[in-house]
């Protein structure tokens, strides 16, 4: 996590001050409105001011001092500053002419507060050094206190803690508990900024167990909500999601708007590399803080918002959007926080192409560094270092690349990943490669670590992220090294999908999600056909939907032990292989690679340009879906030529260096990037020949470990509405699994299906897909009560040993960084399913039904999927075209 965090609500430690006791029931009034602000503001202001009409008629002075000060605290809670403000100059106004010294000392010490949140940090100053000296006794430590909150606002947190310091012990010493908690709230929120994690967790749990102990709601909803920042600048983001979940549920019942809480959030999702859904959140803020008072939420609403920009690839609205958060924190006197703005629209104006900054860097980092931001600092070493290595300049590069590996010792695990980053770089510069990839290797420990702590796949993908560029450098060194075997341990070290899904916990919010989500679905289907009017308004409920199954499942903490999982060795791949082959294929520095390996070694073969190789992977895909959607006759011959024109280019380009290595064996691709999408077994090579492709080295032994014991339930056959073949294909597969689960019409529902698919021995399913780009996890297979997604897969107790996907698409994947593959058929590999047949491209009705009859009668023979899958398409004439030809673009995933 990244060190620019600010906490939802900083206790303002002067909102409950008393001076003394109240000597009248009007005054008692006020107190207790004033008290009731922070857990019910929207009552408390309405207390306040039926005590300032009853004080105004009773001509208590005092009372109405006091009631003024009371609703401009619920004022400050309902996010309403200027209404807030405005009650409080009338307070000191009416105190000062009535020689009322003390409740004016409490009115300027909450003006303070005020003041600073309006962005007028130097006259909040003025004000509490004013209150300061009107206040006598514990009123005194309030001042002092509110000063350290100023202070702890403006970024100067050595400042804040030696004031809070002091002031906890005149609190303790008077026994002023409830001022006590707030001061250490505030006192956690700057430990944390500092990277004093357990500090910090000591002091917000002692505040949070107060609040709760005392009822007090509202303070304790906002304490559990820092702990959740707490736990998210740890990495723990299931965590941090959850807690930030429970504390937005009592500020809606409370009536609150909290748009501080979406900027906590962003973050989270940043550490998560969920960039887009942090800009979302951070744009949201910012939308909701511009229509009130732009004080110094908003420009650190700005600020927030173009970090998410600069993640999300959108350099320019980044830089922006940074100037402007700059110039408010300037405007603020906030000078440490304009520091890291000026920083982000820098890092803009680079990933945007622009050099014109970059001797600013060296500079901003000192600034930076010396200003406590710590991750900011780290950054601009990096980018600096970056920048001096790009110039020929390697004294000033090796400078900021030791300053930032000195983090490696920092307790936030995304700053040790950085920081290796920066040691591997370092000890490079020195000519010592192989203490480089140690560094490299560290940091992706660290990330390993990191990401097995999380419990959800879009969590475990994001934070993958992370070590791309430790991941990319590793594959360079090892490639310019020339040695296969450690070219293919880099590789497997550098691939995110090495990393097995987590069970599930059982989350009945899920659940009933689900529920609501599918029967939108069909409400959807019917009004789209009906034209009436409804799709709109169903598409919003959907996506309404989508995203509370989404916020459920990146709450979900993982239910293993923790530990990082560990890529296959190479001698462990190379003796599972027998007589396979075994063709990990890699990118470094724009030039595709492939590492082959068998029994007998491995070898590395450089194949040409990845630019030349995607452009030729885009024409193949093009032309499978052409011949499967081209009919019978001369369109489908033009169609089936086109893809034979293509599969050769391709052929040539991937594998005709390889043509001496594969021999006639049946063959394991591991693709990279584009590659995941290409359907194998249309390559001249190896058609006619069993092809698995997996997505590492490490998945496809954990697969093949998998199928070598599947398990041995009856074979579970489902046929989705609306596709006139797959009822018929179902009936036919009866006779050659005896004993099979058959689903077919009304029984064929989404619970049903995931019951039958749990344990079974071959699992197929013959049902309309949809695949989607947005969000993979949503991609579904259509049954009789609406879709079976992803999430519902992850339900399964035990996987099936192999499943065959007659569906459209079924095969479609994202490819993510880290070649993290997200998708149905990858899902299924991910919980444990040894194979997976599914085609990348749209499968004709007709005559599929005698091919999948014909795969299934080689699978019930104990023939091996790829195996199967081979056999079955031998009779396939791709040059006659027609639907047939289609049957080309299924793929056999996992084992084989």
């Amino acid at each position: 996590m990244d060190g620019v965090r600010r906490e939802p609500r900083a206790h303002q430690l002067g909102r409950h001050l008393t001076i003394a006791p109240p000597t009248t029931s009007l005054r008692a009034q006020a107190l207790e409105a004033g008290a009731r602000a922070l857990g019910h503001p929207a009552e408390a202001l309405r207390d306040a001011e039926a005590v300032q009409d009853a004080a105004g008629r009773a001509g208590d002075h005092e009372a109405l001092a006091m009631a003024l000060r009371s609703a401009a605290l619920a004022a400050r809670e309902l996010e309403d500053l200027a209404a807030a403000e405005a009650y409080l100059r009338r307070s000191v106004r009416l105190a000062r002419r009535h020689g009322l010294g003390p409740r004016e000392g409490e009115a300027r010490l909450t003006l303070a507060h005020v003041l600073v949140l309006s962005g007028r940090t130097e006259a909040g100053r003025r004000e509490a050094a004013r209150a300061a000296d009107l206040l006598e006794g514990p009123a005194v430590a309030r001042a002092l206190a509110q000063q350290a909150l100023i202070s702890q606002r403006a970024g100067d947190y050595g400042d804040a803690l030696d004031g809070y310091r002091r002031a906890l012990a005149a609190f303790r010493r008077h026994g002023l508990e409830a001022d006590v908690a707030r001061l250490l709230v505030n006192r956690g929120v700057v430990h944390a900024y500092r990277g004093e994690l357990a500090a910090a967790r000591t002091d917000l749990e002692a505040a949070a167990t107060w609040y709760d102990a005392n009822g007090q709601e509202l303070a304790f909803a906002e304490a559990r909500h820092n702990l959740g920042w707490l736990a998210a600048l740890g990495g723990d983001v299931p965590t941090a999601l959850r807690r930030y979940d429970e504390a937005a549920g009592v500020f809606r019942r409370l009536g609150l708007q909290r748009p501080l809480g979406l900027l906590d959030r962003c973050e989270a999702l940043l550490a998560a590399g969920l960039a887009a859904d942090a800009h979302a959140a951070a744009a949201a803020a910012v939308a909701a803080l511009e229509r009130g008072p732009e004080g110094t939420d908003h420009a650190e609403a700005l600020l927030a918002c173009a970090r998410a920009a600069l993640a999300a690839g959108k350099p320019a609205e980044a830089r922006t959007t940074a100037v402007r958060a700059e110039g408010r924190f300037r405007q603020q006197g906030r000078r440490p926080w304009a520091a890291v703005a000026a920083f982000v629209a820098l890092q803009a104006e680079v990933a945007d192409g622009s050099t014109a900054g970059v001797d600013r860097l060296a500079d901003l980092a000192g600034e930076l560094e010396a200003l406590g931001w710590g991750a900011a600092a780290l950054d601009a070493h990096l980018l600096a270092a970056s920048a001096a290595l790009a110039a020929g300049r390697t004294e000033p590069a090796g400078t900021h690349l030791a300053a930032a590996s000195a983090a490696r010792r920092s307790p936030l695990a995304e700053r040790r990943v950085r920081a290796w980053h920066a040691e591997a770089l370092l000890r490079l510069r020195s000519g010592r490669r192989v203490a480089a990839l140690r560094a490299l290797e560290a940091g992706l420990a660290v990330l390993a670590a990191n990401r097995a702590a999380l419990g959800a796949t879009e969590l475990r993908v994001g934070v993958g992220r992370h070590g791309d560029a430790l991941a990319r450098l590793g594959i360079d060194l090892v490639v310019e090294s020339g040695r296969p075997a450690a070219v293919l341990r880099w590789a497997e070290r550098s691939r995110a999908a090495t990393a097995v899904a987590p069970p599930p916990r059982e989350d009945p919010t899920v659940e009933q999600a689900l529920a609501r989500l599918r029967a939108a679905g069909w409400e959807l289907e019917e009004a789209t056909f009906a034209a009436d009017g409804r799709a709109p308004r169903l598409r919003r409920e959907r996506a309404r939907l989508e995203a509370a199954v989404r916020a459920a499942a990146l709450r979900r903490s993982p239910t293993g032990d923790g530990a990082p999982d560990r890529s296959a060795g190479v001698g462990d791949v190379r003796s599972a292989l027998g007589e396979r082959v075994l063709v990990e294929l890699v990118t470094s520095g724009g030039a595709l690679h492939a590492v082959v390996a068998d029994r007998r070694g491995t070898r590395l073969r450089p194949l040409g340009a990845v630019a030349d190789v995607e452009r030729e992977v885009v024409h193949l895909r093009f032309a499978v879906t052409r011949v499967a959607l081209a009919g019978p006759g001369a369109d489908g011959e033009r169609a089936a030529a086109a893809l034979e024109a293509s599969a050769q280019r391709l052929a040539e380009l991937v594998l005709g260096p390889l043509r001496d290595r594969l021999g006639d064996r049946a063959v394991v691709v591991v693709p990279t990037g584009a590659l995941h999408g290409v359907p194998w077994g249309v390559l001249p090579p190896l058609r006619g020949r069993p092809v698995a492709v997996a997505p590492s080295a490490t998945a496809w032994l954990r697969a093949e470990r998998a199928g070598a014991a599947p398990p041995a339930g009856p074979a579970a056959l489902v046929a989705g509405p609306g596709l006139p073949g797959a009822a018929r294909e179902v009936r036919r597969l009866i006779a050659v699994h005896p004993g099979a689960r058959s689903l077919r019409g009304t029984g064929a529902t989404v619970a049903a299906t995931v019951r039958g698919l749990a344990g079974a021995s071959v699992a197929h399913v013959a049902a309309h897909g949809t695949f989607r780009g947005d969000n993979p996890r949503f991609s579904s297979l259509r049954l009789a009560d609406g879709p079976l997604l992803v999430h519902d897969l992850e339900r399964l107790p035990t996987p099936p040993g192999t499943v065959v996907l007659s569906a459209c698409h079924a095969a479609e994947a994202v490819v993510t960084a880290g070649d993290e593959v997200l998708g149905l058929a990858a899902s299924l590999l991910a919980l444990g399913t040894g194979s997976v047949v599914a085609s990348v491209a749209p499968v004709p009705d007709g005559p599929s039904v005698e091919w999948v009859v014909r795969l299934h009668r080689a699978l019930a023979r104990g023939v091996r999927p790829a195996e199967a899958l081979a056999e079955s398409t031998a009779a396939v004439d791709l040059a006659a075209g027609g639907p047939a030809a289609a049957l080309a673009g299924f793929v056999c995933y996992g084992a084989g």
